[in-house]
């Protein structure tokens, strides 16, 4: 994972990038194919998509309806 420091500027980030995963869910949920549409544009590759959501499944922001493969905010 990506983590600021030294080298690794805040943009560079992947906490940067919670906000950005956040603010497509703040209306409604998404299926994650359609999440990662919208947001794909900010992330270098698909393993970094994955590695946001991992932390923000872990910090009890998002979560994931298995049936509908939704992601949608906790709350």
């Amino acid at each position: 994972m990506k983590l600021p420091n030294k080298v690794v500027t805040y943009r560079e980030s992947l906490i940067s990038k919670f906000n950005i995963v956040l603010g497509f869910l703040s209306s409604n949920p998404l299926p994650l194919t359609n999440l990662y549409e919208s947001v794909k544009r900010n992330f270098s590759d698909f393993n970094d998509f994955v590695e946001v959501l991992d932390c923000l499944f872990y910090l009890g922001k998002i979560n994931l309806n298995q049936e509908t493969s939704e992601v949608y905010l906790c709350s």
